[in-house]
C-alpha cells in the first residue's frame, strides 16, 4: 500500500502549498495550480520517491487529475 502522506508532501512542495490543503480529491490543475512543467516534476518525484519507472503511456496527464488517480497509478506499478 502506498503511503499517501509521502505523495501529499510531494504535491504540497511542488504546489507551494504551505497550508497542507492537499487531499485525495484535490484537483491538480484547478486547486493546486499545476501546469505542464510541474506535472513533469511530479512524475520525476513520484519515480524517485516510490522507486518505480512510469511508462510513456503513464505520462498522459489526463490520467493525473487528483492525488487519488496518482495513488492508483503507483499501486498498479508495485
Amino acid at each position: 500500500m502506498v503511503n499517501k502522506d509521502s505523495l501529499f508532501k510531494i504535491l504540497s512542495k511542488l504546489a507551494n502549498d504551505n497550508k497542507n490543503s492537499v487531499n485525495l480529491d484535490s484537483r491538480l490543475i484547478e486547486d493546486l495550480g499545476f501546469d505542464s512543467l510541474l506535472m513533469v516534476n511530479l512524475i520525476m518525484e513520484i519515480e524517485n520517491e516510490f522507486d518505480i519507472i512510469l511508462s510513456d503511456s503513464d505520462y498522459n496527464f489526463e490520467n493525473f487529475r487528483t492525488p487519488l488517480d496518482i495513488l492508483n497509478l503507483i499501486e498498479n506499478h508495485e
